[in-house]
């Protein structure tokens, strides 16, 4: 007698074997929607800002498939870059990287070489170059 099968064209023994399998699917997807949703998020547009009254300088990069480390790397070249091209006068050198979103994932003050923590700091920071980010220099 030959076996039987199901509409789908599966062997029906197929899916009695699958059952038994059934939790250990289950947990592994929840595993991976729960690690999905709390991924670490990081910055892929880098911008450098500086601004002495009317005088402003700026960089800007993008990275791709990055780490904390190579965005600080980078912000702080950019900042070393900006100061030997002569915009070693500013006071202060501000280091901002956003994600897709345009949220701030990371904020440096690259003139003290200190990173700035907690979101309402780093929004505070950001908004005295927003004006130019949005802009650009003839929006200022």
């Amino acid at each position: 007698m030959p076996y039987r099968q199901a509409k789908t064209g599966l062997f029906a023994g197929c899916w009695g074997f699958l059952q038994a399998f059934a939790p250990y699917i289950l947990l592994a997807a929840v595993l991976v929607i729960a690690l999905m949703k709390y991924q670490t998020v990081i910055g892929e547009y880098l911008y450098v800002f500086t601004r002495e009254g009317e005088a402003i300088a700026y960089g800007t990069a993008k990275l791709y498939d990055t780490n904390r480390d190579e965005m600080q790397a980078e912000l702080r070249a950019m900042a070393d870059y900006m100061r030997t091209e002569g915009f070693g006068g500013f006071k202060t050198l501000m280091g901002f990287a956003l994600d897709e979103d345009e949220e701030i994932v990371m904020a440096l003050n690259l003139t003290q070489n200190e990173p700035i923590y907690g979101k309402a700091a780093q929004g505070q920071a950001f908004e005295v170059f927003r004006v130019l980010y949005e802009q650009g220099p003839l929006g200022v």
